[in-house]
């Protein structure tokens, strides 16, 4: 049997959903495997709808008249010879023109996705970066553990970077690890440790959509895309 909260799966991928359906759904999620699968299933269709130009061009798309529209109007009208010798010039030039231009696809998710990193910004750069942006949970997202060891879990897929701030003012990267993906599975999650030293730490989660790798952004292109992102932060102090 289905669970009830699947009707609301296609309200999800549109963005219809009231706030409290959206928390009847990812209850549902958590309790349900097939819910769950579906969910995960729905995101990248999801995130494509989200991107207002997508929705522009879908629009555009879907409210322009078809050659096959324009041809069935045209032949409605009192048939002369005229008309057939208009009708096969315009279906020559069509097919001509649709050879020459062939119709572009829909730009994907990757289209706000920001340039590569500017030879005059670096790691250290985004990580500052990472600190001034306000708090944001966009992707459900689970922090577990205490200090040092902590363990993230999110329940669709998505893409993390996750820097400690330490006392001194330094920051280190605790994940991805040098050279690793940045992928989180959301059933396994990603565990990390944070560095030692005495007072306050603090940790910042970075979480983005599949699309967007977070290690080939900027602080330009951070700031841009602050809407799709969600950042959490934990702060532990170690006693002197």
């Amino acid at each position: 049997m289905k669970h009830p909260a699947q009707r609301l799966l296609g309200g999800h991928a549109f963005g219809t959903l009231t706030k409290e359906e959206e928390r009847e759904l990812q209850r549902a999620a958590l309790e349900d495997q097939e819910v769950f699968d579906a969910l995960m299933d729905d995101e990248p269709l999801r995130e494509v709808l989200a991107d207002p130009a997508v929705r522009r061009e879908l629009l555009g798309v879907l409210e322009r008249p078809t050659l096959l529209d324009r041809l069935r109007s045209f032949l409605h009208q009192p048939a002369t010879l005229g008309h057939l010798s208009v009708a096969t010039a315009v279906m020559f030039v069509s097919f001509v023109c649709w050879q020459l231009v062939a119709p572009q696809p829909l730009r994907s998710i990757q289209a706000g996705a920001p340039a590569a990193a500017s030879a005059g910004g670096g790691p250290a750069d985004l990580r500052a970066a990472l600190f001034t942006l306000p708090l944001r949970t966009g992707i459900p997202v689970r922090l577990e553990g205490q200090a040092p060891a902590f363990r993230l879990t999110v329940s669709a897929p998505a893409r993390a970077l996750v820097v400690e701030k330490k006392p001194n003012g330094s920051f280190e990267q605790l994940f991805p690890a040098p050279g690793g993906g940045s992928v989180v599975n959301p059933r396994a999650g990603i565990s990390f440790t944070a560095s030692g030293g005495a007072g306050v730490h603090r940790i910042r989660i970075l979480l983005c959509p599949p699309d967007v790798e977070p290690l080939s952004l900027d602080p330009r292109s951070l700031a841009a895309l602050a809407a799709r992102l969600t950042i959490i932060e934990q702060t532990y102090e170690v006693a002197a």
